[in-house]
């Protein structure tokens, strides 16, 4: 492992700690990978989330696209700083999925990643064979 790069949210940095010190290297903090702006969280919020990844614009949501190029922006530096190791990206499931959404090919249904993923969750991502699959984990 090359990179931890997280969240700044505290839930994301408490997933990333454990894995960068297993690999002894330290959490790199990117803001931009902080989740979806959004003005609340709360009753109907799986509805309007699951929306959101298909398309549509609550009010007061971040701009689908800025999030995209935000989290890519990151993702990207990342990549550069690991020299072609490793980087595990720790962020929210809203932001990653609009991520993957651009990365994979058409087709990725966001809506339907988001509603199954678990807290905390953990996914590989190949950007060459552009394949997605959960990884064992070795406790």
């Amino acid at each position: 492992m090359a990179r931890v790069v997280s969240s700044p949210e505290p839930k994301a940095l408490g997933t990333a700690a454990p894995l960068a010190d297993r690999f002894g290297i330290e959490v790199e903090v990117d803001d931009r990978l902080a989740e979806v702006g959004r003005p609340w969280v709360g009753e109907g919020y799986r509805g309007v989330a699951h929306r959101y990844l298909e398309g549509e614009s609550p009010d007061g949501w971040e701009d689908r696209a800025s999030v995209t190029a935000r989290v890519a922006a990151a993702v990207e530096a990342a990549r550069t700083r690991a020299g072609g190791g490793t980087v595990a990206v720790v962020g929210h499931g809203l932001a990653l999925c609009l991520h993957l959404a651009a990365a994979l090919p058409p087709g990725f249904d966001a809506s339907g990643f988001w509603a199954r993923l678990a807290f905390p969750d953990a996914w590989a991502l190949d950007r060459d064979e552009l394949t997605l699959w959960r990884p064992a984990v070795s406790r």
